[in-house]
Order: C-alpha cells, then sequence, then structure tokens
C-alpha cells in the first residue's frame, strides 16, 4: 500500500467515524458515480494541485462537480474542506475509493458493475443481483452498462469478486494453438 493510500484511508475513517450515520447505502452509489467520474477526469485533479488556484475557489468547484452534480450529500463538504486546508485535495479520488471500501465492509454491502452485451430488462437485472445477493451474504447494489465486446453474455465485478459468462471470456480460455498460430 502506498503512502497516499495510507493517507487517504486516514482521511476516510475519520470522515466514516464522524458521519457514517448520516450515510445511506444510496449515497454510496452516488459516490461511486463521482469516483467514476474523478477517474475519467483527473486533470480536475491536477488542477487541486496548482498553488495559485484559492482554497475558496477549489472548495467551491468540487462542490459543484462532486457534490452537486454527481448527487452526493452535503456533508461531504466538510471532507473536500478538510482535504483542500490540509493541503491534500488531490487525494480526493483516493479518499472516496478507500471510503467506499471501509463503508462497505462495516455495512456488509457490495457494490456490483454489471454489464451485458445486450439490453437487459429490470426482472433480468433484479434475479442478477438477488443471484450475487444469495452468493455474497451481502446486500447488493449496481450500476449497468451494455458492453458489446463481451458478444454475448454477463460479467458482474465488484471490488472483490468478478463472476463472468460470456463468449469474450469463452474464446480467451481457448488455446492459442486452435487458431493454428
Amino acid at each position: 500500500m502506498s503512502v497516499q493510500t495510507i493517507i487517504a484511508k486516514r482521511y476516510a475513517q475519520a470522515f466514516l467515524n464522524l458521519y457514517i450515520q448520516k450515510l445511506t447505502d444510496v449515497d454510496l452509489v452516488n459516490v461511486g458515480a463521482a469516483i467514476d467520474f474523478l477517474a475519467k477526469n483527473r486533470s480536475i485533479l491536477a488542477l487541486l494541485k496548482v498553488p495559485h488556484i484559492t482554497a475558496e475557489d477549489k472548495i467551491a468547484a468540487l462542490e459543484q462537480i462532486i457534490i452537486i452534480k454527481q448527487g452526493l450529500p452535503t456533508v461531504f463538504k466538510k471532507l473536500i474542506v478538510v482535504l483542500v486546508h490540509h493541503k491534500r485535495a488531490a487525494l480526493l479520488l483516493e479518499t472516496l475509493e478507500q471510503l467506499t471500501q471501509l463503508y462497505n465492509a462495516h455495512k456488509h454491502v457490495e457494490l456490483y458493475k454489471i454489464s451485458s452485451s445486450h439490453a437487459l430488462d429490470e426482472s433480468d437485472l433484479q434475479a442478477l443481483q438477488k443471484f450475487l445477493a444469495q452468493k455474497t451474504g451481502h446486500l447488493v447494489y449496481y450500476t449497468y452498462t451494455i458492453d458489446p465486446r463481451l458478444i454475448a453474455g454477463v460479467r458482474m465485478q465488484s471490488d472483490q469478486r468478478l463472476w463472468e459468462y460470456s463468449i469474450k471470456k469463452q474464446l480467451a480460455s481457448l488455446p492459442k494453438d486452435i487458431y493454428g498460430n
């Protein structure tokens, strides 16, 4: 574990120690959306390292793009303020990731990313959610995407588990000699 990960985990644990009673499982789904957003827009984190941008401007910008647009509870502004004033705002993504892991472990919740090669209706997704809950013994929440690269099938992945049944996986498991190479 890197030093930054350790520091981010400490901020996440301190935040949870103070505010875990104010958070819901739905809030953590929104944290997942914020994590995805920050992971796709890493330039935002780079801008947080610029010393000429005032702390107030950093806080206002993060409040707008993380709390308001991603639907996080306002209690997350306190985390942002602490990170900015401790000059650790660039750790926001990693802190949110650690916070998610700690919260999920505490509440026995698993967040899954479910992907399928074709569109699934709500009853199919609920059946997959029920399957995962039975297999893991945890409360399961998910985000859903269509991934045509699977060719046919389903992929369900959390931070700890992966379950995939797809043509893509079956093709990848074939010996290379079968192709005549």
